[in-house]
Parts: C-alpha cells; sequence; structure tokens
C-alpha cells in the first residue's frame, strides 16, 4: 500500500544519511545491494534505489 511505501521512504531516507555519515567513503547504492542482498528483498531494493536517484525525496 501507498502507506507503507511513504514510511519506507522516509526511513530510507535516514538510513541514506545516517550510512553517508559512518561510510562516507561508500557510495550509498552499494550499501543499499548489500541490504538489499541481506534481506533478498527486490521490492527494497527498487525503493533504495528510488531513493539513492533522488526520486522519493520529500515524501
Amino acid at each position: 500500500s501507498q502507506s507503507v511505501e511513504i514510511g519506507l521512504g522516509s526511513i530510507l531516507n535516514v538510513y541514506r544519511d545516517w550510512a553517508k555519515e559512518l561510510y562516507p567513503k561508500i557510495p550509498f547504492p552499494t550499501v543499499a545491494w548489500r541490504i538489499a542482498h541481506l534481506t533478498g528483498r527486490t521490492k527494497l531494493l527498487d525503493m533504495v534505489d528510488r531513493v539513492a536517484e533522488g526520486e522519493l525525496d520529500g515524501m
């Protein structure tokens, strides 16, 4: 549902900022790929990619 995606987008925005602070030398998509690989969720990966590209900013 859309509310779940908006919530996920917000969580990923927070995670993105956190990841950039902790791993400034590692590109965010690399971290995202690792997280998605561990969870095995392709939809999460799609969301992470979109957040990484800035498409979900402001949600």
